[in-house]
């Protein structure tokens, strides 16, 4: 009698983590995507539909295989917050400091020479369904989990029925609240985030505000929340280009340091 495998994929506990994992995928090809959120007690139902539909938990052999045969792979991208994150507002990134980097999984310029390294090791835990229902359980009804369905090109029903859209095109691919963009970092161009437009326009008009009123505490704790967002080198320039705006409009003391991410767990793999 031949048992079935149990079917798992990663769940990303951090923004860093998924959007870690987004370049990582994208890299290795899956160029077309859509997006969308669930409430977090339907995350389950939603990933196993989507498996049964498109195969985003497939194992390596079983990807290779459809690859060989011309067929489309999927992959879903998931980002649970942690609980410390579920006590904040939805969209509190200049307001409250973010997650800390050293949740990070891939660093996309490990080259940088501005920054501290963040060092972790270790591979994630298989973890079970019973422990995601639990998590899921403790999470307010009203709060929606955000997922990123990532394909490649192929044969297949997700190109079939899903409106998807390319990386490359025109329209960015945007996932929790960071865009996703091409690089270049010693003559060689690779995928990186950054903050959106409306964010940095924020940030500018926050930091010259507090400058302007010589709030100066204010200024290092904004600019401590900016050196502890994801530290992908699209963001770490714009990073950069705060604290430069910050300094030549009076800020006088030390600016944070800019971490960088290395290449680590994507998420525990949670069994579905």
């Amino acid at each position: 009698m031949t048992v079935a495998k149990s079917l798992s994929l990663p769940i990303a506990r951090s923004k860093t983590a998924a959007l870690a994992r987004v370049i990582d995928l994208v890299a290795k090809g899956y160029h077309f995507y859509f997006s969308g959120q669930c409430p977090a007690e339907r995350l389950l139902t939603l990933v196993r539909k989507l498996h049964e539909k498109y195969g985003v938990a497939c194992s390596p052999a079983q990807r290779l295989i459809r690859k060989q045969q011309g067929r489309a792979n999927a992959a879903l991208v998931i980002f649970l917050p942690t609980e410390r994150m579920l006590l904040q507002q939805p969209n509190d990134d200049i307001s409250a400091a973010t997650e800390n980097n050293s949740l990070a999984s891939m660093d996309d310029n490990p080259s940088s020479t501005k920054g501290t390294n963040v060092a972790i090791s270790g591979e994630a835990s298989l973890a079970s369904k019973r422990m995601l229902e639990s998590v899921l359980a403790q999470v307010d009804g009203k709060r929606r989990i955000e997922w990123l369905l990532l394909a490649t090109n192929g044969a297949g029903l997700v190109h079939e029925e899903e409106q998807l859209r390319d990386v490359k095109g025109k329209h960015r691919l945007i996932f929790c609240g960071y865009e996703l963009v091409r690089h270049t970092t010693r003559g060689k161009a690779a995928w990186t985030f950054r903050r959106t437009r409306e964010e940095m326009t924020d940030w500018y008009t926050l930091l010259g505000d507090q400058l302007r009123r010589q709030r100066m505490a204010e200024v290092a704790k904004a600019l401590q929340c900016i050196a502890h967002q994801p530290g992908f080198a699209g963001v770490r320039e714009q990073s950069s280009r705060l604290f430069d705006f910050a300094i030549q409009r009076g800020y006088r003391k030390e600016v944070p340091f800019l971490f960088f991410v290395q290449k680590l767990s994507h998420g525990d793999r949670v069994l579905i």
